[in-house]
This record gives C-alpha cells, sequence and structure tokens, in this order.
C-alpha cells in the first residue's frame, strides 16, 4: 500500500520525477519534481534545525526567486507560514 501524502513536491516526485517541475529564468537553473522535492526536504530540515515548527511565521525579504517557492514549500512541510516580502 502506498503511503498517502498532501505534498505536492512528494507526490510529483513519486509519480512524475524526471519531468520539469521549475525554471529559475534569471539564472536558469532547472528542478525535476525529483530534485525540487530533494531540496524543500532539506530546506524543511534547516528550517527545524533552527526552531521552526508548527503555526510559526516564517518572514523572508528577497527578490522573486525559485528559492523562494521551495521555501514555500519546506514551510508547509513542518507545518510554518511563509510570509514573503519584497
Amino acid at each position: 500500500m502506498m503511503k498517502a501524502t498532501s505534498s505536492w513536491p512528494e507526490a510529483n516526485a513519486r509519480f512524475r520525477p524526471n519531468a520539469e517541475a521549475l525554471v529559475d529564468v534569471a539564472s536558469g537553473r532547472r528542478w525535476t519534481w525529483e530534485m525540487l522535492h530533494r531540496d524543500t526536504m532539506r530546506w524543511a530540515g534547516r528550517l527545524r534545525a533552527e526552531g521552526v515548527g508548527a503555526g510559526d511565521r516564517v518572514a523572508v525579504l528577497a527578490p522573486n526567486r525559485a528559492e523562494t517557492l521551495l521555501l514555500l514549500f519546506a514551510c508547509a512541510e513542518v507545518g510554518a507560514t511563509l510570509f514573503p516580502m519584497n
């Protein structure tokens, strides 16, 4: 039996791991769904290591970048809310 998931990157990584998921137009960097899920989990681990958890809010002041989307998914993974500012 497959584990149910509510994580968009995780679900797509499972069913379409090599499909293109994200392109950062400024840098030209590209992510597959598998890469996006892996990087999301790394960011989530870093957030947990910094003490971020369920119900917390994470503010980010940055230009529009692909990494902001990764941070959004990572916040969802730990139960936090992202507050982007630019």
